[in-house]
């Protein structure tokens, strides 16, 4: 089973025949047996059929819509694990500032550990980091001492100024970026690291959902109409782990060139299909990637499952001692 990817403008997709088919001008471009899909992630202006909605809902496929530009829009899906029980704890707990901290803590140690850990495996690129990394686990070591989600906040952010000018140092010359830019991306490298994050958000929001979290209730990121403020925090300790390392690799071993990028006149950078396509890939095959997750090796898409099921185990018993956090070596 795996995703199914669909980055082409204008063409439809449907189902017969037990196949997933996706028509281009009246021509069948391709044909994937359902039994190997178990989301469908779609791009831009795609048209799908009716039949397949049913089939997907009926079939608990789920189907996630983008725009071009990797914006994450929403979702079909069926969704009947209904675990109130959990939900009325996560409710609960989301207004106990003493657990929100603790959490809060564990989450954005083990980011910034992460953040740590990748650049100092790319030092031999520029000795020029090792300042960013002196100031990065200075930050590190004062989370101890917050007292509330806003310092653990305000030192994580320092951190990642930090961690971004470290990565500008040690990629290629003609991505190198200043700065940590979004809504929109101002550069190459900000584009592929904000649709590499969407990417992220889609795969664990789906597995959260699947469990029955209540996906916008979250325990370090403010509430917000329409965010699924609970997926941001999930979201932390794996950016630099999935997708930072991903993008690196991506510009360094020259898998993506600037004739990959839309440049728009209002400043904005943004990755064309043909960029969409190798950013997709990659990062596709990173999370069915190993990890050694608690002594375990498993790919990703696993232990983030394993990692939220740790979560659950820490609303039912109200002890954050039990998240499993992801710190790399």
């Amino acid at each position: 089973m795996s995703d199914l990817y669909i980055t082409k403008e204008g063409v439809s997709i449907g189902i017969r025949e037990n196949k997933i088919y996706i028509d281009e001008k009246g021509e069948i471009i391709k044909e994937i047996p359902v039994h190997k899909v178990d989301k469908i992630n779609m791009f831009g202006g795609i048209k799908v059929s009716t039949n397949l909605i049913q089939y997907t809902i009926e079939n608990n496929i789920e189907i996630n819509f983008f725009k071009n530009n990797g914006k994450y829009l929403g979702r079909i899906s069926c969704n009947d694990n209904d675990r109130v029980d959990i939900v009325r704890k996560q409710i609960k707990l989301t207004d106990n500032e003493n657990f929100r901290l603790k959490m809060s803590k564990k989450i954005i140690n083990s980011k910034i550990n992460n953040q740590i850990v990748l650049l100092n495996r790319k030092i031999n690129l520029n000795e020029d980091i090792r300042y960013n990394l002196t100031q990065m686990k200075n930050m590190k070591k004062k989370l101890d001492i917050c007292n509330d989600i806003s310092e653990v906040m305000g030192y994580e952010g320092f951190a990642a100024k930090e961690y971004f000018n470290g990565i500008s140092k040690i990629i290629k010359e003609e991505f190198i970026f200043e700065g940590r830019s979004k809504r929109p991306p101002k550069d190459m490298f900000n584009a592929m690291i904000s649709m590499a994050y969407t990417l992220l958000f889609s795969e664990i929001k789906s597995i959260a959902s699947s469990k029955g979290l209540y996906v916008y209730a979250g325990f370090m990121h403010s509430d917000k109409k329409g965010h699924a403020a609970l997926i941001s925090d999930f979201m932390e300790e794996w950016r630099s782990i999935i997708c930072d390392s991903t993008v690196i690799s991506i510009i360094n071993k020259n898998w993506i060139k600037k004739d990959s990028f839309n440049f728009n006149d209002d400043g904005s950078v943004y990755l064309n299909q043909n960029g969409r396509k190798i950013l997709i890939e990659h990062i596709s095959r990173k999370m069915n990637s190993d990890i050694t997750y608690f002594d375990k090796k498993m790919n990703y898409r696993e232990a983030i499952s394993r990692q939220v099921d740790s979560f659950i185990d820490v609303l039912k018993n109200e002890d954050t001692e039990l998240y499993k956090i992801s710190n790399i070596r």
